[in-house]
């Protein structure tokens, strides 16, 4: 099974980001479902089923010991990787705790042989993928995401796209 961690959307905000990418942005036949919008942290990909126990203890592990503190995230700007083709909306700014959590969690992955990511940590909410040239909004996007855990979720692919199940959540103090 592909695994990744996340920061999860309340679906409040899930819906408030759809209704702005429909009003400001060109339609797309590549649109991520509303249902997976999430914030990674950290991929690990392809893991055994009789490994998840394992990646939980060792999630409990890093996460137990509290220095890893709730949050928020101003998404107030969009931005476009044309070697995955990507329109993502994200921060501007985020903490360097938010940052190091990652970290954590992608080193949990490379016990599982999740590769080391060579690009710098960068949290963003994908709103496309496969696209050919950037879009830009009509309206910036101005969303608040406060929060307070963090989530395994099993990535599954679909006749029709992938599907974002969450297995696991741990709760940031």
């Amino acid at each position: 099974m592909r695994v990744f961690f996340a920061l999860p959307l309340k679906e409040q905000l899930k819906l408030e980001i759809e209704q702005w990418q429909i009003n400001n942005l060109p339609p797309s036949s590549y649109t991520m479902p509303t249902a997976n919008f999430h914030i990674t942290l950290a991929f690990i990909g392809s893991i055994r089923d009789s490994d998840l126990g394992l990646l939980f203890e060792r999630t409990d592990e890093v996460l137990k010991n509290g220095d890893f503190n709730i949050g928020n995230l101003n998404l107030i700007e969009t931005g476009f990787w044309a070697k995955p083709g990507i329109l993502w909306i994200g921060p501007n700014t985020w903490s360097e705790n938010l940052t190091k959590l990652a970290h954590k969690l992608q080193n949990v992955g490379r016990n599982f042989g999740a590769k080391k990511d060579k690009k710098a940590y960068r949290p963003h909410l994908t709103l496309s993928k496969k696209i050919q040239s950037p879009s830009h909004p009509t309206v910036q996007p101005d969303f608040h995401l406060d929060y307070d855990q963090v989530t395994l979720y099993h990535s599954i692919s679909m006749k029709n796209g992938v599907r974002y199940l969450e297995i696991e959540s741990w709760t940031l103090v």
